[in-house]
């Protein structure tokens, strides 16, 4: 295989590289616990290009600095895939950084197995260029890391998952013991009643204002003192 289709079979597998990592990357669906996080996750399509760009090398820089290297690669001959990566890894960081602040131990977690998905997508580049012991073992060793990396995000999610079926559990028994001692017609009488005494507060406040302005139109006025009346 000859240099250049060396470099291109390399670029190429750089950009599948990175295809595959975002959509691996991507935060599984038990993270996004609403539509609203969604929608703000992905709005980051919306934002400045060079703000998504500082945005991923941050992230890169921080905590995959195994992808520094191939990004600078990607830019260099491929800048219409560069951007694209950038695209797409803008809103795996924006999802990761909603998720740290919404759940440190589970944004943790994401990032330990984005960082190991991140190694094995690298392996597997690697190896599509130049098959050898060495990166197959280094593969392996990525593999296995990953996928503890897997059950230990599903026991930090089974965790969440308990406790907020007991906060269910509790909430669901106190709105049972309240519908046991409900009375409909104690409670629709007292409503009643509360309904009539506003309603009387109401005109009865009209009608004392009526009649405290009608006594000030009889009231007599005051004779001014002139010379005449001292």
């Amino acid at each position: 295989m000859n240099e250049v289709n060396v470099l291109s079979n390399w670029r190429s597998s750089l950009a599948c590289l990175l295809l595959v990592l975002v959509a691996a990357g991507d935060l599984s669906a038990e993270y996004d616990l609403s539509r609203d996080a969604i929608a703000q996750a992905d709005s980051s399509a919306a934002e400045p290009r060079v703000e998504g760009e500082r945005r991923v090398l941050e992230l890169v820089k921080s905590h995959l600095p195994e992808l520094e290297s191939v990004l600078a690669s990607l830019k260099k001959h491929s800048a219409k895939e560069y951007q694209k990566a950038i695209s797409d890894l803008t809103r795996t960081a924006r999802r990761l950084e909603q998720l740290q602040q919404r759940d440190p131990d589970g944004f943790e977690l994401e990032l330990a197995f984005l960082q190991w998905q991140t190694r094995v997508d690298i392996a597997l580049a690697q190896l599509q260029v130049r098959d050898n012991k060495k990166t197959r073992e280094q593969l392996r060793k990525a593999l296995a890391s990953r996928e503890q990396a897997k059950v230990s995000r599903a026991r930090h999610e089974q965790t969440r998952l308990t406790e907020r079926i007991s906060r269910m559990q509790t909430q669901l028994q106190r709105l049972t013991d309240q519908l046991e001692n409900v009375d409909v017609q104690k409670n629709a009488d007292k409503a009643y009643a509360g309904a009539i005494r506003r309603l009387d507060a109401k005109q009865a406040r009209p009608n004392a204002a009526s009649r405290t302005k009608k006594n000030a139109k009889a009231k007599p006025a005051a004779d001014p003192k002139t010379p005449e009346n001292k």
